[in-house]
């Protein structure tokens, strides 16, 4: 590659004798290059991107012999870390080390210091390494040293400096004495007096400006970090001023060059830049991101390029898109052409200035901008983890003046599609192909990382999308019932900010933004003390009479911002944030007066059973807030603990749980006790409604991956805490466990015909009535294993269910330490024909359905589908079974779990009706009006059958994959697949089983081809034309 051979006088050459004279400033270039601006914020932690390739670590000497027991370590305990970092790492939520972190940090905590080229994928963990390695090598103990600059880190771009800075915040919290500079170009070009604090993050231009005007004190600097090393050694603006830095620090210094991509040509300039390092490496080959899906487009010409954009606009914002394009020029008409269209979309280049970019950046981490235009300036150093699709607009390329052909710049490549799929995400990547010369280039990057780049037609942009959201959405899938694998898994965790002790700061006392000073607690690049702003709900009052100096108050915030840290990269609702008070600031005059966070009940129709205020919330730190303890996963009842949600004044401070019993039913419940008819605090007679048949205890109880969405003692609470409720704990079944007859129209017909026979056990009579036990189930939610479950963190688990519910439960932001939610909806009955105790044994044969109820379609017959025909058929079959000697099941989940209503459902059908209602258009029907496809939540649906202890099912009464594949991969076999015979699909509800058999939902051995879709038509409304006119 022409690419990888230095020239003379290249930066080789300049490492070995670096120029004393600055060199003439380069006019700008066309092309925009990475900006040198910084300072922002990185979430505490968050999903480690587990590699499952060889990292390959090469030692400079003998000293560090990979027999020694510290040369690879399996958990950060053992590399004898101050326990202060170990409690921040705790914080993060950092468990064990990566891969990358197991070889890397022997090598670099080792004593004497020695240097170290790391390379690794972004996710890894790379920068979580030379932190901790940095905060081990500081020295605190003075106040003079706290001031001393000790370590340096470089970056090439404003936004990667100000994730690193959030990083060593929140690792660094709990070291007192902490400070932390920035050293990046100030919009109004102002410059501290002097550089006070231990660690200074920065770009190489200003950094060098202000040590050599001696601003910065480089004498005692013990580190120095250039973080996406390749890209810094490897500009000339850049790689010059890196060079002039380092010959202006201690020679003794402890040299760390960390990135993704290392060309040979960088490598060896890197090699020289850190003479004598330990090295991680790994192949070309070995760097493609799986979690990545890399996909192109065929376009006529450049016009046709921002048609096909404009045409993806609707996939863009399915979560947020970056477009990178080659030059500034370009993102600048871009932008101009989409706003003047009507689409949302933002611009950032590296002609904008500083605090404008951090504000565009904000805006897109926010969410209010969906789709950011940008140049390579974005290429590295920004983590945003709802990107879910990269768009190479331009295809990255090295220029080479005079060379023949163009050529792939494949490091660019690799950090562009990086920002997608981050830490174990799924992620899409497009780039546009518009000539012979770009499809050349686009070769030479699957050569280059062996990897496949699958072209899309785009004739048809109804498959186009088809493909995308599917590949979305699979990956998704893929994701969802997994546990996390590797070493280096951890959650997300959110803000944790641990101010200084001598810090002043103004509590909130009301909603609103207020600035807060915290003293020296980071240095900005104007030489000012920062602050800290943030949007908070009224405090209570128990926290207003703990204001003494110097203590700590838990306190859980909705959202924070900081000039150095930015608001939207942590949960809000996955922590709370330390702040020390002090007592010496008076509070102002609509501050005087404490009041805890309620709101005064309205003095229409009052009702003297509640008290005069409503209690909106809880908060972790407030004044008697003691949870009931409850361990999700024990081995036993009491072990676990029970489930108490109640909001009696009794008990509001010792729930464990958030929500209402009843699921749905708990609104009607708030009726009747506000029509007057149930009082507010009744308690249930539980005597005598204990189960009629007690199911015996299974592995999957005490197992928090098996079972998240239901208590598996919920139906038993009488026997397991009867002395919690002597004491007077409202305690409440979420299961009960009865026995009925059951009546069904198809099942008396299926007895007259002689399908069925009567034999008095099952089937008691002729008229077709049937015995059952029957099984009902609220849901009870573990928010953490319900997050796994669907691939998600837990915060935006949380986040999520609290603004889509309109907020209707607060305490999913304010109370991060209870896991235990009660939904309003995903209850569920079993209904067990023949002897209960058959179905959990494995040598009796079982037949089971699965039922997701249809919005009154299964109860009224309607002929839109095929619900109440596969129910039908379903009951059937498991009659048949139990009277066979084996056992039946048929398990009914109330409302579908899935996300269109049925108001939509009846839009989708008007829609399909009148745009001629065929196979082939009924997902595109389905998503113009609710948005997507078919979203139903199979996820959670094994949870039951682990219950009843089932570990085989010898026939699946369904054809639907989804219920399948969600059965396998939990654990469970499926011997045979059984589908709802044709003479049973009613004529107008095959256009939705022809759709989705061809779409992949359903197994039953027919293939449904396109042109067998385009002729499949339900019926025409002609038909009610005598009924409606």
């Amino acid at each position: 590659m022409a690419s990888e051979q230095p020239e003379a006088g290249s930066l080789a050459d300049r490492i070995t004798k670096p120029e004393e004279s600055a060199p003439a400033e380069a006019p700008e270039q066309t092309e925009d290059i990475p900006q040198t601006d910084g300072a922002a914020a990185q979430q505490g932690g968050s999903d480690l991107h587990e590699p499952d390739y060889t990292v390959e670590v090469k030692l400079s000497d003998l000293q560090a012999d990979p027999n020694n027991p510290l040369f690879s370590v399996k958990n950060f305990e053992d590399l004898g870390l101050d326990p202060r970092i170990l409690q921040g790492l705790s914080a993060m939520n950092f468990r064990k080390p990566s891969k990358i972190q197991e070889r890397a940090l022997p090598l670099l905590l080792g004593n004497p210091a020695k240097n170290l080229v790391g390379q690794s994928q972004s996710g890894t963990g790379k920068t979580a390494a030379f932190v901790l390695n940095i905060l081990s090598r500081l020295d605190l103990s003075s106040e003079q040293l706290q001031k001393t600059p000790q370590a340096l880190i470089l970056a090439p771009t404003r936004e990667l400096a100000r994730q690193i800075v959030g990083v060593i915040q929140v690792m660094g919290q709990f070291l007192d004495g902490l400070v932390i500079g920035t050293a990046v170009p100030a919009d109004t070009g102002a410059r501290p007096a002097k550089m006070e604090c231990s660690v200074v993050v920065g770009t190489p231009g200003t950094v060098m400006d202000m040590i050599k005007r001696r601003i910065m004190i480089a004498n005692k600097l013990r580190v120095l970090v250039l973080d996406e090393a390749d890209n810094m050694l490897d500009q000339q603006g850049l790689g010059d001023q890196c060079i002039r830095v380092k010959a202006l620090l201690p020679r003794d210094i402890q040299v760390v060059l960390f990135s993704a991509t290392f060309p040979a040509h960088v490598h060896e300039y890197a090699s020289k830049f850190a003479p004598q390092a330990n090295e991680i490496t790994l192949q070309h080959e070995e760097l493609t991101v799986e979690g990545i899906k890399q996909l192109y487009l065929d376009c006529s010409n450049d016009e046709d390029k921002y048609q096909t954009l404009v045409n993806l606009y609707g996939l863009l914002t399915v979560g947020s898109s970056i477009i990178f394009v080659k030059t500034r020029a370009s993102a600048q008409e871009i932008e101009k052409r989409m706003v003047a269209e009507g689409h949302t979309v933002a611009s950032l280049t590296g002609g904008i200035e500083g605090s404008q970019r951090d504000a565009v950046i904000d805006q897109f981490r926010a969410g209010h901008a969906k789709v950011l235009i940008t140049t390579n300036v974005l290429a590295r150093g920004i983590d945003v983890s709802t990107v879910s699709m990269v768009i190479n607009y331009d295809i990255p390329e090295i220029h080479q003046p005079g060379a023949r052909q163009r050529q792939a710049d494949f490091q660019t490549y690799l950090h562009r599609i990086g920002r997608t799929g981050r830490f174990g995400r799924v992620g899409v990547s497009i780039s546009f192909v518009s000539n012979r010369e770009e499809w050349e280039m686009l070769n030479q990057i699957q050569r280059y990382f062996n990897t496949n780049i699958q072209r899309i037609d785009t004739k048809d942009w109804d498959e186009v999308e088809e493909i995308i959201k599917k590949t979305i959405k699979s990956s998704r899938a893929q994701l969802g019932f997994r546990r996390p694998t590797g070493e280096g898994h951890v959650t997300q965790a959110g803000p944790v900010i641990r101010c200084p002790k001598d810090a002043a700061i103004r509590l909130i006392v009301e909603g609103g933004i207020r600035s807060h000073g915290i003293g020296r607690s980071f240095i900005g690049d104007d030489g000012r003390n920062s602050s800290l702003v943030a949007l908070s709900p009224r405090f209570p009052a128990e926290l207003q009479a703990d204001r003494n100096e110097g203590s700590i108050i838990r306190i859980a915030l909705g959202v924070i911002v900081h000039p150095q840290l930015d608001p939207y990269s942590f949960p809000a609702s996955s922590s709370s944030i330390m702040l020390v008070t002090d007592t010496s600031i008076k509070p102002t005059s609509d501050e005087a007066t404490p009041q805890s966070p309620t709101t005064p009940s309205s003095p229409t129709h009052s009702n003297s059973r509640y008290s005069t205020h409503i209690v909106l919330t809880t908060y972790p730190g407030q004044s008697g807030i003691d949870p009931i303890p409850l361990e999700w996963g024990a081995p036993d009842a009491k072990s676990r603990g029970p489930v108490v949600v109640s909001r009696s004044s009794a008990l509001l401070k010792r729930r464990n749980a958030m929500g209402a019993h009843g699921g749905s039913y708990s609104i009607y419940n708030a009726l009747a006790i506000a029509a007057g008819d149930l009082e507010p605090n009744f308690r249930p007679d539980l005597s005598n409604s204990q189960p009629t048949f007690n199911f015996p205890w299974q592995p999957a109880w005490a197992d928090k991956t098996k079972i998240v969405s239901m208590d598996p003692w919920g139906h038993d609470i009488v026997n397991q805490f009867r002395d919690e409720l002597s004491k007077g704990w409202d305690i409440r079944p979420t299961m009960a466990v009865t026995r009925a007859n059951m009546n069904f129209a198809e099942i008396a017909e299926a007895v007259k015909e002689g399908k069925l026979e009567v034999d008095g056990s099952i089937v008691v009579d002729s008229s077709g009535e049937v015995r059952v036990t029957k099984v009902a189930v609220e849901p009870v939610w573990y928010l953490p294993g319900v997050a796994e479950r669907f691939g998600v963190d837990e915060g935006t688990l949380r986040r999520t269910l609290f603004e889509h519910t309109g907020g209707s439960y607060p305490e999913l932001i304010t109370r991060p330490d209870l896991k235990i939610f009660l939904p309003p909806i995903g209850g569920l009955t079993v209904y067990i024909f023949g002897p209960p105790e058959r179905v959990s044994d494995e040598n009796v044969k079982l037949a089971l359905r699965i039922h997701d109820e249809c919005n009154g379609s299964d109860v009224f017959q309607s002929d839109i589908c095929t619900c109440r025909p596969y129910l039908a058929f379903g009951i059937r079959e498991a009659i048949r079974e139990a009277q066979s000697g084996g056992s039946g099941v048929v398990i009914y989940f109330r409302k579908e779990g899935r996300a269109l209503g049925e108001v939509i459902k009846y839009l989708v059908y008007n829609a399909r009706k009148r745009g001629g209602d065929t196979a082939d258009k009924y997902f595109t029907r389905t998503e113009n009006i609710a948005g997507v496809r078919d979203m139903r939540f199979q996820a959670l649906m094994p949870d039951i059958l682990h219950w009843l202890g089932i570990k085989k099912i010898d026939r699946m009464l369904s054809m639907s994959n989804m219920k399948h594949d969600a059965i396998v991969e939990s654990g469970i076999k499926i011997l045979e697949r059984i589908p709802i015979p044709d003479e049973m699909i009613p004529t107008d509800s095959r256009v939705e089983i022809d759709a989705k058999i061809n779409a992949g939902y359903f197994t039953t051995g027919r293939n449904v081809t396109a042109e067998d879709l385009a002729a499949v038509r339900g019926r025409g409304w002609e038909k009610w034309e005598d009924i409606t006119h």
